[in-house]
């Protein structure tokens, strides 16, 4: 087999694009995004309100009342050439702001 047929085979043979991410997990292609929401959630007696099992801190002086939230939860539904979409931030929830 000549030399470049072989090079060409190896090149084939490797085309796995989830070995171009650190994670064979992570999203080839595609980059973290967030998706806006908003809600109304309790703070509870920690002065905190969970989304989606997450626990924040809130800057409020009284538990057990309703505040309304801006906030994101992560995907990587984006396309973006020869990025890596970390899949342990796919349902991350980031909280931007209170209403």
């Amino acid at each position: 087999m000549s030399d470049l047929l072989l090079v060409n085979a190896e090149a084939l043979a490797n085309n796995d694009e989830s070995k171009k991410c650190p994670n064979a997990y992570d999203v080839y292609n595609h980059y973290l995004d967030y998706d806006q929401h908003s809600g109304t959630f309790k703070v509870d007696a920690n002065l905190e309100i969970s989304i989606m099992g997450k626990k924040f801190k809130v800057a409020t002086i009284y538990a057990n009342c309703a505040i309304n939230v801006l906030y994101g939860v992560g995907h990587c539904r984006r396309e973006s050439p020869g990025n890596c979409c970390p899949y342990e931030k796919i349902g991350d929830v980031k909280l931007y702001v209170i209403i």
